[in-house]
């Protein structure tokens, strides 16, 4: 693959939304989830849902990258190194 094509790729995939992406989808749903509470707790209900979706899928993401680093970064750091 030359330089070329991968900047193509990223690109296109940064026009589509890219990581982004993903936060406005969780604002979308947390301000659909906002709007079914009465128009006191609005605000308040859609920042809970909020935090709680951006909590979660950190959870997720820390566990699947410890998951990586434990059964593929280091079992190949090792033997590359001879440890």
């Amino acid at each position: 693959m030359t330089f070329q094509v991968l900047a193509e790729k990223v690109f296109v995939f940064t026009q589509r939304g890219g990581m982004p992406l993903l936060g406005h989808h969780v604002h979308d749903w947390a301000a659909a989830i906002g709007s079914m509470a009465s128009a006191n707790w609005t605000g308040a209900v859609e920042w809970f849902s909020k935090a709680s979706m951006d909590g979660i899928f950190g959870l997720v993401l820390g566990m699947c990258l410890i998951f990586l680093r434990v059964r593929v970064i280091e079992p190949a750091w090792s033997r590359m190194h001879g440890k």
